[in-house]
């Protein structure tokens, strides 16, 4: 999935959506990272810059891998968005007053402290090539589990995987430098995660808004506003993260098949810490200031 282009060149920055040999995948990466401190060099085998020349069409099967796994309609964008005029762009649309604002702003304030808390601004954030590879992955997860059961869901069983597997809304806290590369690239650990290795060496979101919050993670600006994100997160199967750990642990070994992310408790976690860019959509930019 392209989601950026280079001026003047063949050059594209893209997420993977399918891989047909994913152990294969996996073990290159291994094989890159042998010998190279992880503080010095980024290798990712889910995203990253490729030139055009190096790609080909899908092919049928292709196409039906991502349609069986994602359904015919799944990759429209959702019913809030506004006519999208370049798929391949972000867009921030300020929310006025109303009742998407103020389920954003409910959220965020349930762990705040409302006295000392003022949100300056809540905007939208409409990619359709970062969505449409956020729905793939959290699909391909859905899949997952019914391929294993060798069943079909229908629409009930549907709700349940994705009441399971994805969390509406974690919450991440940046920085004005770093905000719209967030925005219109995903959450690419080589900009927005550093700051944390105690769970793993991932992009990490946390469950209640006042620790994303911190000036820690949302670094005030000049004029003193800090910028936090209301994400959804395909969090999939998930285990106890291992301190600068850059994957999770193996869950199973026979198709070499990873945990899709890692955690800091495993009956009530509150961090959770992916490791694919596409594993997260921010939905929502909200802006404010903290007295």
């Amino acid at each position: 999935q392209i989601s950026k282009s280079r001026q003047h060149d063949d050059w594209r920055f893209g997420t993977k959506l399918h891989a047909v040999e994913e152990a294969t995948a996996r073990h290159l990466v291994e094989v890159a990272c042998d010998g190279i401190d992880p503080d010095k060099a980024n290798v990712f085998a889910d995203s990253g810059w490729f030139q055009l020349e190096k790609t080909r069409m899908p092919t049928a099967e292709d196409l039906k891998f991502i349609k069986d796994n994602v359904g015919e309609d799944a990759l429209a964008p959702p019913d809030t968005w506004t006519d999208v005029a370049d798929p391949s762009v972000a867009e921030k649309h300020p929310l006025p007053m109303g009742p998407e604002r103020t389920c954003v702003e409910d959220a965020f304030l349930k762990t705040q402290n409302i006295s000392r808390t003022k949100i300056v601004k809540v905007e939208r954030i409409q990619n359709l090539a970062m969505w449409q590879s956020y729905v793939v992955k959290r699909q391909t997860i859905c899949h997952r589990e019914n391929k294993k059961k060798d069943t079909t869901a229908d629409q009930a069983e549907k709700q349940k995987q994705l009441d399971r597997f994805e969390r509406v809304w974690l919450f991440h806290g940046t920085h004005f430098e770093v905000m719209d590369k967030i925005l219109q690239q995903g959450f690419n650990r080589s900009f927005c995660g550093k700051n944390a290795t105690m769970w793993g060496k991932g992009v990490y979101f946390a469950k209640e808004s006042s620790y994303s919050s911190s000036t820690t993670y949302a670094v005030p600006d000049r004029n003193g506003f800090q910028y936090i994100m209301a994400c959804r997160v395909a969090v999939g199967e998930y285990c106890i993260g291992k301190m600068d750990a850059v994957t999770p642990e193996v869950r199973d070994s026979t198709t070499s098949t990873l945990y899709d992310c890692t955690v800091n408790n495993m009956y009530d976690p509150s961090i959770y810490v992916t490791y694919h860019d596409a594993q997260a959509y921010p939905e929502y930019l909200i802006t404010f200031k903290s007295n």
